[in-house]
């Protein structure tokens, strides 16, 4: 089995706060990274009204991923996804659990 892989990705603040308090685990997301189960995402919360990171961050693990192009045709179009564009076979949905302690970290100035 290969290495973890760190992913560090924007996430805005209200779905920040359902990753912090347990009630949202899972991450929709642009399959652009290939992610795999055992891959850490590094969460930084990116606030658009500020246009910029608020220094908080989480970290979860990637316990499943579900491709939608892998879905069969059918069950993508009784979901109400259009089976024929692109950018939504490009999706994954990743079920995740918090690493360590799930209650956000300060960034200490890491910005990037």
């Amino acid at each position: 089995m290969s290495a973890s892989r760190i992913h560090t990705l924007k996430t805005w603040p209200q779905f920040f706060e359902l990753i912090a308090s347990g009630k949202k685990r899972f991450e929709l997301r642009r399959n652009d990274r290939d992610y795999l189960e055992g891959d850490v995402l590094d969460l930084m919360e990116f606030d658009p009204k500020i246009g910029g990171y608020t220094g908080r961050r989480l970290r979860v693990q990637v316990t499943y991923v579900l491709r939608i192009r892998d879905m069969d045709t059918g069950l993508k179009t009784a979901l109400g996804l259009n089976p024929a564009l692109a950018p939504v076979n490009d999706l994954a949905v990743l079920s995740i659990c918090p690493l360590g302690d799930d209650s956000p970290a300060d960034m200490e100035g890491e910005h990037h």
